[in-house]
């Protein structure tokens, strides 16, 4: 059977032939060189009452396929973990926990479980299936997002994320930009919770000596294996998203994992600004905030995340309004002061000049 995907480029959907599976070949739209993927299920193969019908991509913990709920006739994201990762006892226990994670969660903007099991000895997770693209995908075929459209999502995500923490402890642990998709409305939604954590319930599962995340977007103390991270963690990740997002580019952009993860416990990024001159000084210094090195020097909550985001100048511009009246109003009172100044000294003069006439008299 063939595998259907989207180029990464121009998003044309592609059908490739068994015979391309792993293999590099030219898009036909526009003709740059893509990767087909050698997915472990094919189209057609039925798991658990769901009809895979597309390759999605890879997620944090295996594939992710575009599958029809034959029951319900409705179209799901259907998530796989591969058959040498559930030999492993803990990458099982990590796919549950997934799934436990999700169950927990209902909220507009998070992905939820539907359904999981196991097939052929492997193990299967059912999503909620987002129309749309990731953040990710966007930048790269339009460019970075501009200012308004950034703050909205990261918005959305910190409500998400703010909710998530608030019912069940849990923090996120991998936000970036390719884990928010846009639907067809233009709404964000928060996605791969797969190697998300509950502090109420910590099965530790991180691997000795393994970091879990994305290198790019992940705290410095999350970069050091720090295991006792806290919603601090995902703020600064958050806030690298939104670095991302205005500039077209991922903070601290370097060749290799550990060139990033050790530049990012001794220094700031590169200024946003310095990669878009357009930008606004205050969605700098919300990255900034957002980002900084130390952790206490971060907002301490997603309260706090929210309000900084909605936070206008407004105020700021009526108090700069008020100000220049005051000074506008102090300089015309100088003036008036300067300006009848002659006229009271001619008064005194004439009167001078009158007192003298009647004493001659």
């Amino acid at each position: 059977m063939s595998i259907k995907l989207r180029c990464p480029h121009c998003f044309l959907k592609i059908g490739a032939d068994e015979e391309h599976k792993g293999s590099k070949v030219n898009c036909p739209g526009c003709e740059r060189v893509i990767h087909i993927p050698a997915p472990k299920c094919v189209t057609g193969l039925d798991v658990g009452g769901f009809v895979i019908e597309q390759w999605l991509g890879n997620g944090a913990m295996g594939e992710v396929h575009l599958a029809k709920q034959t029951s319900m006739g409705r179209m799901i994201a259907l998530k796989i973990l591969p058959d040498e990762s559930v030999e492993e006892e803990e990458d099982k226990q990590r796919f549950i926990q997934e799934v436990h994670t999700l169950a927990k969660l209902d909220h507009p903007n998070i992905v939820s479980a539907i359904s999981a099991g196991e097939f052929s000895g492997g193990a299967y997770l059912a999503m909620n299936f987002i129309n749309g693209v990731t953040v990710e995908d966007k930048i790269n075929k339009e460019g970075p997002l501009n200012e308004k459209d950034a703050i909205r999502y990261c918005i959305t995500i910190a409500e998400a994320l703010d909710y998530a923490w608030g019912n069940s402890s849990i923090i996120h642990r991998d936000l970036k930009p390719a884990n928010f998709m846009v639907d067809d409305k233009d709404q964000i939604h928060l996605m791969d919770m797969g190697i998300a954590k509950s502090m109420e319930n910590d099965l530790n599962l991180t691997i000795e000596g393994m970091v879990m995340g994305t290198p790019y977007y992940m705290s410095p103390e999350q970069a050091s294996g720090e295991k006792k991270l806290d919603v601090r963690s995902d703020i600064y990740s958050l806030g690298a998203s939104l670095y991302h997002m205005v500039t077209g580019f991922p903070p601290y952009d370097k060749n290799t994992s550990l060139q990033v993860m050790a530049k990012k416990l001794s220094e700031p990024p590169k200024p946003a600004i310095d990669l878009n001159p357009n930008l606004s000084k205050r969605i700098c210094n919300i990255i900034e905030k957002l980002m900084e090195i130390e952790l206490s020097e971060r907002p301490k909550d997603w309260s706090s995340v929210i309000s900084l985001l909605k936070e206008t100048p407004s105020s700021k511009k009526k108090i700069k309004v008020n100000s220049n009246v005051g000074k506008i109003n102090s300089v015309k009172s100088s003036k008036n002061k300067k300006s009848s100044f002659p006229l009271l000294i001619t008064i005194i003069v004439f009167l001078i000049i009158v007192i003298a006439l009647l004493a001659l008299r």
